[in-house]
């Protein structure tokens, strides 16, 4: 889910809300979220993610932290740039989050919603991103799967319905622009008034 209301400007945070849920019958230890970042949207949580469950679910952690590159295989409760897009450089470039997570994730049964809450931070990098724009949305794309041993390799559990471990969530960026000019306001009242010439050749610094 996308929590920031649409439009956003570019270089404006925006806040995605990933709520994880156990359809299954089994009570798995570890889960592993993958989280595909729209095009030219840059990842902004520098030294943890923000976590929380409903229910009966438990993290072995309190908190979830941002590893800086792919941490040792068996490693939990952290979050890294899976796919080496370490930096968004150009109007492409996507960057995939995975993080692995342990604790108890039982299933939604009787009513209970049994979840795990992760807040993930990104951006439309500016001077990067190039698009879409409004009214066309700009989407990021969620996978959620049973964890790994400390091997790397080896699942924790079955996955029966993998049909139902994607999520998409939009948001629309609105295209920005400054115009004006820069002149020489003699009588310094904030107006540019007639005779007052223009300044060519400033650069302005926002």
């Amino acid at each position: 889910t996308t929590l920031t209301t649409s439009p956003v400007t570019v270089g404006q945070a925006v806040q995605y809300q990933l709520v994880v849920g156990n359809k299954g019958a089994d009570t798995p230890s570890r889960i592993r979220v993958v989280d595909m970042l729209p095009a030219g949207f840059e990842w902004i949580d520098a030294t943890t993610v923000q976590a929380s469950v409903t229910g009966t679910t438990t993290l072995l952690l309190p908190s979830i932290s941002v590893s800086a590159s792919a941490p040792t295989a068996g490693t939990q409760n952290v979050c890294w740039i899976s796919n080496g897009v370490t930096v968004v450089a150009n109007a492409a470039d996507q960057q995939k989050i995975t993080c692995d997570l342990e604790g108890s994730f039982p299933p939604d049964t009787g009513g209970t919603a049994n979840t795990v809450v992760l807040t993930l931070n990104a951006r439309p990098k500016s001077s990067v991103y190039a698009g879409p724009y409004v009214a066309t949305d700009a989407v990021n794309q969620s996978l959620v799967s049973p964890g790994f041993e400390d091997d790397g390799t080896t699942s924790v559990s079955l996955e029966k319905v993998p049909e139902n471990n994607t999520s998409e969530s939009p948001v629309q960026v609105v295209k920005s622009s400054i115009a004006g000019f820069v002149y020489h306001d003699v009588n310094n009242n904030g107006v540019k008034d007639i005779g007052e010439a223009a300044i060519s050749g400033v650069t302005v610094t926002l």
